[in-house]
């Protein structure tokens, strides 16, 4: 039966044409390839329209990144600053342990800190802590907080705390800004919101927040936690969702957000990625107990001079290493189990693979004042560059000649596809070191993951072209001896009679 003429390549029909024709199956696989490359996406960009939550307030971030990205930063910011930035922690055990379960005794040695940070020429105070009005029932206690803080020099930044918007609405999942305790109009005291990206590893620079359903700009005293704000409730100005880090570089360089790096992060709301240094810290006791003359100030119910014995150390040398308070930015926060972050590193003196949020934070300051982040490749740049791929690995497959041969068989098609990957990745490190951008791991390893699949589809069809042409010689080649003799025997006999 000769085969159907309607269905099969005509003579002319071009090679191009037949390979396509061949290759439809292949389209669908590609789009599941993409949907889990964007799927993937969605975990490290950190765009508010690939979240489900439209304030873009809880981007997922994939355990590959704690992997990766921090050697990929680490080779690409290989440079380390003099650090201006300083850590003030507050140890339990070192210092009295109730500075960090008793929010009045914290506070009044707060009272005590700022004053000697001050006296150490600190330039400015970051205080990785948030306070609420009621947070603490003892008028003396409190006034003496609040007298330290509105009578500090240097500027003090504080916590603002936050909470989700609960409920099924389109805000669901939003943020909307607690009670503070507030202080005199006059004071030097600034606000930064203390979130975290949900990836510790990335500097946090600015949430979307809502405002409270008493209209106030911060939630309504009183109202339980997780409050739903109104449903058409439009977010308050930008600069309200600043967060701590960001609100205390702006005290240094007032005009970090012109900067076109940071400028581009806010408009895009990115967290870039950054590397972590060693930064100098101190005990929130080196500094009190040697700012301070004898006598000293009881402290937390002790006898001050008693207590601050071990911790005296010159002003110009406070760490042994020559550390001095004078215009550095003192980032003040407790050593708690609670406040403890997974790290891939460790550091003394706090525990093996974790940090605490106080170290995140001046990290997080030190990074923004060095403009010590990776920028990642635009997105559409990425998508484009990774459909280029794409289309040359099947140029390289479908490469012909005139007469409809392949240029490249499968094995040299596979190694070229290997060398345009690995052309990739060099020329991605090479802008992440020269110019600090960063490929998607998604875009690297979809790449890597098409050309494996395209190499097997190809081996695939050819062996499955190599079976069918046996199968097809088989059955147009009958055997050499049919039963009842062959037919070249009955045509030689034939011929013998004929003579």
């Amino acid at each position: 039966m000769s085969p159907d003429k309607n269905t099969g390549p005509g003579p002319d029909e071009h090679w191009v044409w037949r390979r396509l024709r061949q290759f439809w199956l292949i389209i669908p696989l590609v789009v599941i390839l993409f949907a889990l490359m964007a799927s993937d996406l969605g975990d490290f960009v950190g765009f508010e329209n690939l979240s489900s939550n439209s304030c873009g307030t809880d981007v997922n971030q994939s355990s590959i990144s704690a992997r990766m990205y921090l050697p990929l930063a680490r080779w690409a910011l290989r440079y380390t600053p003099t650090p201006s930035v300083a850590i003030i922690y507050i140890d339990p055990s070192s210092d009295p342990a109730d500075l960090i379960i008793n929010t009045c005794a914290s506070r009044a040695f707060l009272a005590q800190l700022i004053p000697a940070l001050n006296a150490l020429s600190a330039h400015v105070i970051v205080i990785d802590k948030y306070y609420s009005a009621n947070g603490c029932a003892e008028p003396d206690k409190n006034a003496a907080f609040l007298k330290a803080v509105e009578s500090s020099k240097a500027p003090i930044v504080v916590g603002q705390q936050t909470e989700l918007v609960s409920g099924g609405s389109s805000t669901s999942g939003c943020l909307v800004l607690t009670p503070k305790l507030e202080f005199s109009k006059t004071s030097k005291v600034h606000y930064g919101i203390l979130n975290l990206d949900t990836d510790d590893l990335r500097v946090p620079l600015r949430f979307t927040v809502l405002p409270s359903p008493s209209g106030n700009g911060s939630a309504a005293a009183g109202s339980p936690a997780g409050a739903a704000a109104s449903p058409a409730a439009t977010p308050l100005p930008a600069d309200s969702g600043d967060t701590l880090p960001l609100v205390a570089a702006k005290q240094v360089s007032p005009r970090i957000e012109s900067n076109p790096a940071v400028s581009k992060l806010l408009a895009r709301q990115i967290d870039p990625y950054t590397t972590f240094l060693n930064l100098p810290h101190i005990t929130a006791l080196t500094a009190l107990c040697s700012a301070e003359a004898a006598p000293r100030a009881p402290i937390d119910g002790q006898p001050g001079d008693a207590l601050c014995k071990p911790w005296v150390k010159p002003i110009d040398d406070l760490d042994g290493k020559g550390l001095s308070l004078d215009s550095k930015i003192v980032v003040v926060g407790d050593i708690s189990e609670s406040d403890m972050k997974s790290f891939p590193t460790n550091l003394a003196p706090f525990p093996p693979g974790t940090r605490p949020g106080v170290f995140l934070q001046a990290n997080y300051v030190q990074a923004l004042l060095d403009h010590r982040f990776l920028m990642e490749i635009p997105t559409s740049v990425t998508v484009g560059l990774v459909v280029l791929y794409v289309l040359i690995v099947y140029c390289l497959y479908w490469a012909h000649d005139a007469e409809g041969r392949p240029r490249l068989g499968l094995e040299q098609a596979g190694l070229w596809s290997l060398g345009v990957l690995a052309a990739v990745v060099a020329i991605s490190f090479l802008v992440l070191v020269t110019m600090s951008y960063f490929t998607p791991l998604w875009a690297l390893w979809g790449a890597g993951v098409f050309m494996v699949f395209r190499y097997l589809e190809a081996t695939g069809h050819h062996r499955s072209m190599h079976l069918m042409g046996h199968l097809a010689a088989s059955h147009h080649h009958p055997a050499a001896h049919p039963p009842g003799g062959s037919s070249e025997g009955h045509r030689d006999g034939g011929s013998e009679k004929k003579h």
